[in-house]
């Protein structure tokens, strides 16, 4: 029940944020909004042939692991160049 109460009120939060980059402008900086890549992330690792699992923090199995990091860092970099 906690679970599904934290993945509505994210929901919900993702979809201000998504309204404030579109519709706000700032002066002193520009807000640009992009998605979290970890589904294309894991994707691309079991592509490869790889265990999901290594993409998941193994102390606490609720935060992505540091090959999981730089795998979305690569995938923002990509997406920039």
């Amino acid at each position: 029940m906690c679970m599904k109460y934290l993945f509505k009120q994210a929901q919900q939060l993702l979809v201000v944020l998504k309204n404030i980059a579109a519709k706000e402008q700032f002066s002193a900086f520009s807000l640009h909004y992009l998605d979290n890549p970890v589904h294309k992330v894991m994707w691309d690792w079991k592509q490869q042939g790889k265990p999901v699992w290594q993409l998941v923090d193994p102390v606490d199995s609720l935060h992505p692991s540091q090959v999981s990091q730089t795998q979305k860092i690569n995938y923002f970099f990509l997406l920039m160049i």
